[in-house]
């Protein structure tokens, strides 16, 4: 029910229940002060004054005979109250898209950077790998697979090579030792020889064997100079063997000594880079960015919650209000006065209606949460990701909200059948209000069916809203091109 036909109605009902007052005995003192508290509620309302003491004034009203006009007022004010906090409703459920997008700008900045933090500490894995690997060279690997490093290499030969050269320096010492004994002896044997020269025959003869035994070696326990030429060339060939070997080690020392050296230096590049230093400057800039990020998540997520509570509790206010003014609608509607009973059935239908659009709107409003939550946790990861999960799990079980809705729609389509029928086939003003209204209802049961996955009350209310809307259009040629006529066309 649109709001001018609302205040029409009021206006209506207003006029008709203060008349119908004014036919009481004017000496009953019970309905004079009903009268009197009524009059000074409507003039309390009128002027804007808060609704407590409005209120106040039609329990004043009510404690007497109750009058139908009182409880019309406060049928009223409650309708306004409920109007006015669904005005509210419209400015929270606003916020909720803003904070919403908020929160999936900083979802998707947090993305980014840890796009950044993946390709950052992949880069300086790949530099920490190349320095490991540099380092395993240098010193070897351990595990089963346990293989010698370079420096353990250079080790082992620097230890070869000082073996060598200390047998080296031994068989020189030895060598010139033999020599040394060689020299002496023919040293002696020349003296020797020099004596025979100078003696006998005989003596001569002696002195040469002693020259020539000295020379050659007599026996095994005496060497002659042979011998110690003898040693001394098997000592040279042992130099040389040690020699040849030293050739060989002193080249793979001088080339690991360059490769340690080397491999050092690219160690000590690697680790001392700028760029190396930069990304690490860099990613931690970029952790403080998610850490900034995730925070501000958690604020939003907690301003979204807020939001939504206080919508909850609003919707509630309003439910309650709106019922409220239903019920006292209905007892407005059992009025004689057939005028009046249709009256305030309508406005009591507009109620219940009212009511099921609230919840569902909150139906859908929490649906939403649910999805775009989930959405965001899909495209998150860790713990962000179990947060926006948890978070989406509160609005879980939205159906309530809808199931509840097409309670009181139903109960909108209860009244507004009673009506259709007692109308019959009137065209009067509010019989074609009154029936366009009934559409209203039902096609606002076809669309939360539709969301709700009931099909068999989606099919009910389409066929019932198509049956009223072809009586409509049969008394009135402008239905089709009028909104609910529009709007009837959707559901085809």
């Amino acid at each position: 029910m649109d709001d001018k036909l609302r205040i029409s109605v009021v206006l209506a009902l207003t006029v008709l229940l203060t008349i119908s007052g004014c036919l009481e005995d004017p000496e009953e003192k019970a309905a004079r002060q009903t009268r009197s508290a009524n009059a000074r509620a409507l003039a309390m309302l009128r002027a804007g004054d808060d609704a407590d003491a409005v209120r106040k004034e039609l329990q004043k009203a009510l404690a007497g005979k109750a009058h139908p006009t009182a409880v019309l007022i406060g049928a009223n004010l409650s309708f306004d109250e409920a109007v006015q906090s669904q005005a509210q409703l419209a400015a929270i459920r606003i916020k909720v898209p803003d904070l919403l997008e908020t929160i999936s700008t900083a979802s998707a900045e947090i993305r980014e950077s840890e796009l950044e933090q993946y390709r950052l500490r992949k880069l300086l894995a790949a530099g920490d790998n190349h320095i490991n690997r540099l380092k395993d060279m240098l010193e070897g690997t351990a595990g089963a697979g346990q293989e010698q490093g370079l420096r353990a290499k250079l080790q082992d030969l620097h230890k070869q090579s000082d073996e060598l050269l200390g047998k080296e320096e031994l068989l020189n010492s030895q060598l010139d030792q033999a020599r040394k004994q060689a020299v002496e002896l023919q040293r002696r044997a020349d003296n020797i020889l020099r004596m025979a020269g100078q003696a006998d025959k005989d003596e001569k003869a002696l002195l040469q064997q002693q020259a020539f035994e000295l020379l050659k070696g007599g026996d095994e326990a005496a060497q002659g100079k042979t011998d110690w030429l003898a040693k001394a060339q098997e000592i040279i060939d042992k130099i040389s063997d040690v020699e040849s070997e030293l050739a060989l080690i002193i080249p793979r020392i001088e080339k690991l000594t360059e490769d340690i050296a080397s491999a050092q230096k690219r160690i000590d590049d690697i680790e001392g880079s700028n760029n190396r230093s930069q990304m690490r400057i860099r990613l931690r800039d970029v952790q403080s960015r998610i850490d900034d990020g995730r925070r501000q998540i958690r604020k939003l997520l907690g301003q979204l919650a807020a939001v939504e509570t206080n919508y909850g509790q609003i919707v509630d206010k309003v439910v309650d209000l709106l019922g409220k003014a239903g019920r006292d609608y209905e007892k407005i509607s059992s009025s004689t006065d057939k005028q009046i009973a249709n009256i305030a059935s309508m406005t009591g239908a507009d109620c219940f209606y009212r009511i099921g659009r609230a919840g569902e709107e909150y139906m859908k409003l929490q649906n939403r949460l649910v999805r775009q939550l989930n959405m965001l946790a899909d495209a998150a990861q860790g713990d962000l990701a179990g947060e926006l999960r948890n978070t989406a799990r509160k609005y879980v079980g939205a159906d309530k909200y809808g199931d509840k809705s097409a309670e009181n729609y139903d109960q909108a389509i209860k009244i507004y059948e009673k009506l259709h029928k007692r109308a019959g086939r009137k065209k009067d003003d509010f019989t074609r209000s009154a029936t366009t209204n009934y559409i209203l209802v039902l096609y606002a049961k076809a669309r939360l069916a539709q969301q709700i996955g009931k099909e068999d009350w989606q099919s009910q209310a389409v066929e019932r809203a198509r049956e009223l809307a072809e009586q409509a259009a049969g008394s009135d040629p402008d239905f089709q091109q009028s909104i609910t006529g529009l709007l009837m066309q959707d559901l085809e």
